[in-house]
């Protein structure tokens, strides 16, 4: 699962349901996190989602940023626990995305100091794709950005998605 809680006694259950929406022009700042941003002027969106579940009373925001004028969508989550107990955060991310399978290339970019932003592109195999550096932060070694390509995809034309790890 996307989130994964354990309670003050063990349990590994949430139950997250609707509570509330709100649309706002902008983008709402993440305090303390690298994040995208807004400029007067820009066309951007955001939807807040609050669902809560009502057993540990947990919070949940999910938080999508729509900026139209790029085909862009940044998603943010963030978890606020509303009781005394205690609760550990096993995992928890921002972003499931379903894609209707296609036969995709895996781009990523790799490189060194003074040799950055090298294009790999292989196929998607079964079991997982990684991108990892030890160094605890992005660098020119592995960039956090992939993208999802169809085969016949150009720099010009077909499908692709990208995604930028923040």
């Amino acid at each position: 699962p996307a989130i994964s809680i354990v309670q003050n006694n063990g349990t590994m259950c949430s139950s997250f349901y609707y509570k509330s929406h709100k649309i706002i022009k902008g983008k709402n700042q993440i305090e303390g996190l690298p994040q995208t941003y807004v400029e007067e002027g820009d066309n951007v969106e955001s939807l807040e989602l609050c669902l809560y579940d009502d057993i540990d009373n947990i919070e949940l925001i999910l938080n999508y940023s729509a900026f139209y004028d790029y085909d862009i969508i940044a998603q943010s989550v963030k978890v606020t626990n509303k009781s005394d107990k205690k609760i550990k955060i096993d995992r928890i991310m921002s972003a499931s995305v379903d894609l209707k399978y296609k036969n995709f290339d895996f781009i990523h970019l790799h490189g060194a100091w003074c040799n950055e932003c090298n294009v790999q592109r292989v196929p998607v195999l079964n079991g997982g794709m990684t991108i990892d550096s030890k160094r605890g932060c992005s660098s020119p070694n592995h960039n956090p950005f992939f993208a999802l390509a169809e085969k016949s995809a150009t720099e010009d034309m077909g499908e692709v998605y990208g995604f930028n790890l923040i």
